[in-house]
């Protein structure tokens, strides 16, 4: 296999071309990873706060009236 690759890309370069966009596909998809990652914990975050605010905000109207 080796002499066939040296055959049709002496110099490698095709296959130097796939290794950096397999590297750049690679990367690209830790970014997203990270990225969907950080948009989980806002959304838990914020889903967090909207809970607290909606109880705040029912518990106002049990309270006794004066």
């Amino acid at each position: 296999m080796n002499t066939l690759e040296q055959s049709i890309e002496p110099q490698g370069w095709i296959s130097q071309a796939f290794e950096k966009v397999e590297e750049h596909l690679d990367e690209q998809d830790r970014k997203i990873n990270r990225l969907e990652q950080n948009i989980n914990h806002n959304f838990t975050e914020l889903r967090s706060s909207l809970n607290h605010i909606i109880d705040h905000l029912t518990k106002i109207s049990d309270l006794p009236e004066e």
